[in-house]
């Protein structure tokens, strides 16, 4: 299983837990991916915008989000998926 850099705009189902945004869902290419496990979760400054980046273990593989606090985004950065 290889990394791929994507850099795509997703679709992401989000939840707050003990006031933090959790990605639950990814929507990526028609397929859904359930988020088994935030793996590394930090935030970065970037111009005007406050950037969160989530490592996570979806049910088919790794891939690292991208949340932009700016304009409500998320990003698939990388992938790492076996299918």
């Amino acid at each position: 299983m290889g990394t791929t850099v994507l850099n795509e705009r997703v679709s992401v189902l989000g939840k707050f837990e003990a006031g933090k945004l959790l990605p639950v869902l990814l929507r990526w290419r028609g397929r859904r991916y359930w988020v088994q496990k935030l793996n590394l979760h930090h935030e970065r400054a970037e111009g005007g915008d406050r950037l969160h980046f989530y490592s996570v273990t979806t049910d088919a593989g790794e891939c690292v989000l991208r949340y932009s606090r700016n304009d409500f985004s998320w990003t698939l950065e990388e992938v790492g998926f076996s299918g």
